[in-house]
């Protein structure tokens, strides 16, 4: 009796789990980051996103790919910049002051 509480227990648990990660619908955001005042592109600015971090490329580019249900915040920040936190669109140019 005792084994079959735990498993029935274990199966509701793994499936509430589960539903969890499936309420997480896969997103992008992709965007472009410039000096705010020479509007030249900033190489290896950090874009943090909820999966983790990734870097601008050469040109100022980023894409960010990451499971969320929700709005998102990006935080973009480089050395002797001043940093911006905004909310994820399909794409974003993100000026960022020295």
């Amino acid at each position: 009796m005792k084994i079959k509480s735990i498993l029935t227990f274990l199966s509701f648990s793994s499936l509430l789990l589960m539903a969890s990660f499936q309420c997480a619908k896969p997103q992008t955001c992709v965007g472009y980051v410039i000096d705010g005042s020479t509007l030249q592109p900033i190489v290896g600015a950090a874009v943090q996103h909820p999966g983790g971090q990734v870097m601008t490329d050469s040109n100022g580019n980023y894409q960010a790919n990451f499971k969320s249900d929700k709005e998102i915040q990006i935080t973009v920040s480089k050395l002797n910049y001043q940093s911006k936190t905004f909310y994820c669109n399909s794409y974003d140019t993100v000026q960022l002051i020295p």
